[in-house]
């Protein structure tokens, strides 16, 4: 060995000494185990191994432990290349995560979080910053929009490889519990990454035992919707009830929906609407829809449309789309708010430009009818059709309508057949209604009484009294005595299921 160096009763090699201490400063080279106190001994070590390489090995034996706390932070920072001192970073951590996700009951404020982020210096230098820094880019994630943030899925991806570049792995492994969570949230997402259930689990599950919120959400999110483990509602509540507990907005939001639907509890609306009241005051847009979908709809508390209007706007203004969409639908039907179709258009166009397909058909029907908005026969047709591609069936219907009127489009029966198929085979009455009618006079196909008749009769159980009436009629105008004879007898076999 050709340049020795003994600690603790051990001889190292100083080379190799130096680049262990280096590449992993949280551990005991002696042991390979993980120290967590800020002056514990392995930092000690690590900050005595630069005073060697500066000083010599008489500064090993000049100083003792009482110094080397003093100059910790200074060491530290060297260590790292960190530009804020390891003692405050945690505390920054903290703080962020407040903003971001409402942590111990503090109000969200992207703005501030982002702020935060961007302002700490040499923030490039640290993983979980850039994984919060792709976060804001990613166009798939946040609702937040800025001139300061560049919104692109290839810019998002370059800081998530930057945060496996500054080795978000070896700090998980040495027991950080943020780079725990936020890697098991990279594997979950295949973000820096190959995407992988199992081993997203495997981190969230090590930082939501250390108490980490966000990884008990995470967590209870993963047995929630069987990713990664086997499905397991009572054990999502768990960590949903763990992290809500520390005032975690979303996780409160979870656990509201858990006792809204029974999920691994019973159904408790009043339960339920305790968690969301407690996520949407935070300012978490799925607390503030889902508290508002509950005034609106009288479940845990007295129907109140006022209050579901309000909370809707809140989760609206967010830009969360379902809100905007349902407050769309409480001014076309001036419920809790004045009748105001313009209002109402804007809130459905809102929605729709995000892709929400119910908002889409809805801004589809105020174009068709002149609803807030001049009557504009094409663009319906083009709003019915992006909802309808997205297999909305009551859209599939409008659209059937526009091609079978020759409204703002030329008529065209193959299509009307098509969209009231798609519609039929997904049990929308109506659909099923109109499919049958289509066979029973020929209208983009060949008449066809039996096609008929099975369309109507779908329609027929789920109540529908006029396919009853048709199945009847068919069975009476049947020209041939044994179409007759079966027809009767399969209307016979719908009547009697009512």
């Amino acid at each position: 060995m050709e340049d020795p160096v003994i600690m603790r009763g051990h001889t190292y090699d100083r080379k190799n000494l130096c680049n262990s201490l280096l590449t992993y400063p949280n551990l005991d080279p002696v042991t390979n185990t993980r120290f967590d106190k800020r002056a514990s001994y392995c930092d000690n070590i690590a900050i005595r191994q630069l005073l060697m390489e500066e000083k010599g090995d008489a500064a090993y034996k000049k100083y003792d432990d009482s110094y080397f706390v003093e100059v910790y932070e200074k060491a530290w920072n060297k260590l790292m290349n960190a530009a804020v001192p390891r003692g405050q970073i945690n505390d920054l951590y903290q703080k962020v995560d407040e903003y971001m996700n409402g942590m111990n009951r503090k109000k969200i404020d992207m703005e501030k979080a982002y702020k935060m982020i961007i302002d700490t210096p040499d923030s490039g230098s640290y993983a979980i910053m850039n994984i919060w820094k792709a976060y804001f880019a990613d166009p798939e994630l946040p609702r937040y929009k800025s001139s300061r943030v560049e919104k692109s899925e290839a810019s998002a991806n370059a800081v998530y490889r930057k945060a496996v570049d500054l080795n978000i792995e070896r700090m998980a492994e040495t027991g950080d519990q943020y780079a725990q969570a936020y890697l098991g949230w990279m594997y979950e997402n295949g973000c820096g990454v190959n995407k992988n259930n199992k081993t997203s689990v495997y981190w969230y599950r090590k930082a939501a035992e250390q108490g980490y919120a966000t990884a008990q959400n995470d967590l209870g999110y993963m047995y929630h919707n069987g990713m990664g483990v086997n499905r397991k509602h009572s054990r999502a509540v768990k960590w949903y009830r763990k992290a809500a507990a520390q005032g975690y907005a979303a996780a409160q939001s979870n656990l509201g929906h858990m006792y809204h639907n029974g999920l691994g509890v019973n159904r408790n609306y009043s339960t339920a609407v305790k968690w969301y009241r407690m996520a949407a005051k935070q300012g978490h847009v799925n607390g503030q829809y889902n508290l508002g979908w509950m005034y609106h709809n009288g479940l845990g508390v007295k129907k109140h449309y006022s209050a579901a209007t309000g909370w809707y706007r809140k989760a609206a203004n967010q830009g969360y789309a379902t809100a905007q969409s349902n407050l769309g639908y409480m001014y076309k039907n001036g419920l809790g708010v004045c009748k105001n179709y313009s209002a109402a258009a804007g809130w459905y166009y809102k929605a729709a430009e995000q892709g929400y397909a119910t908002a889409q058909n809805n801004l589809g029907h105020m174009y068709q009818n002149g609803l807030g908005v001049k009557t504009n026969f094409p663009a319906a047709v083009r709003w019915y059709r992006k909802a309808a591609q997205q297999g909305l069936a009551t859209a599939q219907c409008s659209l059937a309508y526009m091609y079978k009127n020759g409204l703002g489009v030329d008529k065209n029966y193959s299509i009307v057949l098509e969209c009231y198929r798609k519609a039929a085979e997904q049990g929308f009455v109506t659909a099923q209604f109109n499919l049958g009618h289509m066979y029973q006079n020929g209208l983009g196909v060949n008449r066809d009484y039996i096609a008929a008749a099975g369309w109507y009769r779908k329609a027929a159980k789920q109540g529908d009294a006029a396919a009853q009436t048709n199945l009847d009629d068919i069975a009476k105008k049947s020209s041939s005595r044994k179409m007759r004879r079966g027809l009767k007898t399969f209307f016979l076999s719908v009547t009697s299921q009512f």
